[in-house]
């Protein structure tokens, strides 16, 4: 392949990665910032949180979420792994709280998208949340490109 066709097919690639992490966590943001009140009930169903903190967590988590899921689209080169970085680290995060709140033998709501977004996390729970991990690892350059393996081994 040229390596003209293969920069652009890299640009839209790593644009559409862009779009589907910001797309994803800009809504489940506003989402989140429309009802603080039933997120920060969701927030206590998981019991892993010091009561004093879950207010203050479930009125700043989602601006984290809705700055980071647009500067992953929208800034500078530096801005968007930045962004891209801590969209994964929330996600790694969500996904040990759910699990452990799942092997604890809790009823819980996991307050993604608002309201009564999870009854009990499933296969597809877990393969949507470790597909948007990969993709936030890939698009913060944590993970290997295709050119980096080669250079490495040269």
């Amino acid at each position: 392949m040229p390596q003209i066709a293969r920069a652009s097919l890299s640009f839209w690639g790593n644009l559409l990665i862009r779009l589907i992490l910001a797309a994803t966590f800009v809504y489940a943001a506003v989402s989140k910032i429309m009802d603080p009140v039933s997120f920060e009930a969701s927030l206590l169903t998981f019991r892993l949180l010091p009561l004093p903190l879950v207010p203050l967590m479930a009125l700043t988590l989602p601006f984290v979420e809705f700055w980071a899921g647009l500067f992953t689209l929208l800034g500078p080169p530096a801005f968007r792994r930045a962004g891209a970085f801590i969209l994964a680290a929330l996600l790694a995060v969500f996904i040990v709280a759910v699990t452990v709140s799942h092997f604890r033998g809790l009823n819980f709501n996991c307050g993604c998208f608002g309201a009564n977004s999870l009854k009990e996390p499933d296969f597809l729970f877990y393969a949507r949340d470790f597909i948007l991990l990969f993709l936030a690892l890939w698009a913060a350059g944590l993970l290997p490109r295709k050119g980096a393996l080669r250079k490495k081994a040269a």
